[in-house]
């Protein structure tokens, strides 16, 4: 399967000598992508390091992989002191020369410019976030792809896949219970059916990924020449009864033709301290502002906000983007709230054309854990509105920006998922509440991050819910779906779609048509989970003169939605807005508001958004006709 010629890209080649390495090159070749460089960064011969970033055991014979897969190869030997920044996001040590990821952009800066036309960086992370984050963090400041195609890959799956696509590597180094040093030098084919038994009985990673052992390539087929050892030795670093810790130490080794022929090495080998770090990326410019005027309005209860904000004037998505944004920072001042607090954001577009307009200048205002996003066309009379969901809470983020198999790679400003973990006493002991809330997902394949546009709205959306279940499986999250908001194209019916049990089974589901949504997809599904509490459903019908308001509210310790489905007789004004009254009036510690109005009705009711007296209020023009719909969150901590 090819990617479109447009994202066939050429490679640069992260190596550490072991099998997942050598296997995502593999899949870079599978997805249309050329592998044109590699680069290594390794230990001083028969040192083994606690490196939190790097293989450190056999490395050294990873400097004969340039004749392996006769390509250029690009070593950095790494300082005998290594720093690195201990959370889960990486933040600058002390010394640029020690750390261990400044050290990896130094090199990778030196083969970016040695190699313009590579545009993207692989590397063999299959459950390490911490290593993941570091390597899109390199990437994204030098406008690098990362692809990581075995991340969040099923580990028995993987190594299968490895030996049937005739991985030759053996375990150069073991660390965990069931394994010890007669295990070295053995073939991955050979110690498959033990590490299945051990993940079995003791939870083993069969893949390595808890650090149980390490791997050393010996052939592959992209290799054009082997790999022999000729002299071992084994090192007993920690000879504990349980779990021994051993390596090979490869005293000398060969490179074997495979046909006949004879490689030469070409290999560019630098010392920490001899690459510059410095890198000026090319920025695009911001649009000039002219004079734009913003309308914001705020909601607020307890540990959350809202804030929504919309131009009064018909500009340039870009211009308004940003002018919204400023507007946004000035807002978080006044509530003593910072950009760092957002933890969801709707846009809503007035031409889906101009969203890449819009998505640079809104990059530039969030870092590296941005908030879960939702975004789609409906008609309004400004370019952009923004509405932002808010809280003082800590939040965890969730923010793959590396093309793999597993789910849509967020590369953009925006994560797949926010966390927000909520701790209260109960008879003494603290349990913990969590709210999550998962960003947009349509229905892009993953390892191509194409569309295709001929798959059928309902397999759109079955497509886009099973990539929610991913992100909420590698959070590790159990809960309950208290509201989604499914939109679908201007011409899907959607009534004939059927909404996933699990999605639906407690929870509120609205399902709306819009004019678009981006790169043209047929459903896009946001939701909000909550895990640690119960979900209560109460369903309640108001009679209102000349209609009837069916009210549904879906109510959890942390959040709750009350949803009104508006049948109206008549056109008539009056009964529009006694509709809004009866509403309104049964939350008014109300935090968002959410109107949804067929086309007709817009037209017909006149009102502005701030004539709400609680909290925020969209007003949101709908595809569907004879649709009215009145949407309240509440957050309650």
């Amino acid at each position: 399967r090819l990617l479109p010629a447009k994202l066939n890209m050429d490679v640069i080649c992260l190596v550490s000598g072991g099998k997942d390495s050598s296997y995502v090159m593999i899949k870079c070749l599978e997805y249309g992508h050329t592998p044109v460089v590699l680069v290594n960064l390794y230990e001083e011969s028969g040192s083994e390091k606690d490196s939190w970033m790097y293989q450190t055991v056999g490395t050294d014979i990873v400097e004969l992989y340039s004749q392996c897969y006769e390509l250029p190869l690009y070593r950095l030997k790494l300082p005998s002191k290594l720093t690195h920044s201990d959370g889960l996001e990486y933040g600058k040590t002390d010394d640029p020369d020690t750390d261990e990821v400044e050290l990896l952009y130094k090199i990778l800066l030196k083969v970016k410019t040695d190699f313009p036309n590579a545009k993207a960086v692989c590397s063999g992370a299959i459950l390490s976030n911490y290593q993941r984050l570091r390597v899109e963090h390199v990437c994204d400041r030098l406008s690098l792809v990362s692809l990581a195609y075995l991340w969040e890959g099923n580990q028995r799956d993987l190594l299968s896949s490895m030996i049937e696509n005739n991985i030759k590597a053996i375990l150069c180094k073991v660390a965990s219970m069931g394994l010890n040093e007669k295990h070295l030098g053995k073939d991955i084919s050979e110690m498959y059916p033990i590490l299945t038994d051990l993940n079995d009985k003791f939870g083993v990673h069969v893949c390595g990924e808890g650090g149980e052992y390490e791997s050393l390539t010996l052939d592959s087929p992209l290799f054009k020449n082997r790999l022999v050892i000729d002299e071992q030795n084994i090192i007993m670093h920690d000879n504990n009864e349980f779990a021994p810790v051993c390596y090979l130490d490869v005293v000398k080794a060969h490179v074997e033709s495979k046909d006949g022929t004879e490689a030469k090495p070409i290999i560019f080998d630098y010392n920490y301290d001899e690459l510059d770090g410095n890198y000026t990326p090319t920025n695009e410019k911001l649009p000039t502002i002219e004079n734009i005027s913003v309308r914001t309005s705020y909601g607020s209860g307890g540990s959350f906000n809202c804030i929504f904000l919309y131009a009064l004037e018909l500009q340039s998505a870009d211009d308004t983007a940003t002018i919204l944004l400023e507007s946004l920072q000035d807002g978080l001042e006044k509530i003593n709230r910072n950009m760092d607090d957002i933890f969801f954001c709707n846009i809503y577009m007035r031409n889906m054309n101009e969203f890449q307009d819009v998505n640079k200048v809104y990059k530039s205002y969030f870092g590296e854990s941005p908030p879960a996003r939702a975004c789609f066309q409906v008609k309004q009379d400004t370019s952009v509105k923004l509405e932002f969901y808010i809280t003082n809470i800590p939040r965890k983020t969730l923010h793959v920006q590396s093309i793999s198999e597993w789910a849509p790679a967020c590369i953009g400003p925006y994560s797949q998922a926010n966390q927000i973990n909520i701790f209260k006493e109960v008879d003494g002991y603290e349990e913990v509440v969590k709210l999550v809330v998962l960003a947009g997902q349509i229905a892009i394949d993953p390892p191509t991050m194409e569309l295709d546009s001929s798959i059928p709205c309902q397999d759109q959306l079955d497509l886009a819910h099973l990539y929610q279940e991913r992100v909420l499986n590698s959070l590790k999250i159990n809960g309950e779906y208290i509201l989604s908001n499914i939109y679908f194209g201007p011409e899907e019916h959607v009534d004939e779609i059927i909404i996933p049990p699990i999605v639906e089974s407690n929870g509120q589901v609205n399902k709306f048509n819009v004019q678009n949504l981006p790169k043209n997809a047929k459903a896009e599904i946001q939701s909000f989970i909550v895990e640690g509490v119960d979900i209560n459903k109460i369903v309640q019908e108001h009679n209102i003169e000349n209609g009837t308001v069916v009210t549904t509210t879906t109510s959890s310790e942390i959040m709750s939605v009350i949803h009104s489905n508006v049948s109206l007789l008549d056109n008539n004004e009056e009964n529009f807005f006694s509709m809004l009254d009866y509403h309104l009036n049964l939350n008014k510690d109300s935090l968002i508001h959410q109107l949804y109005l067929s086309e007709e009705y817009a037209n017909l009711f006149h009102f502005e958004e701030e004539d709400f007296q609680y909290g925020t209020c969209m007003v949101i023009t709908i595809n569907q006709p004879n649709t009215i719909v009145f949407q309240t969150i509440q957050f309650h901590m």
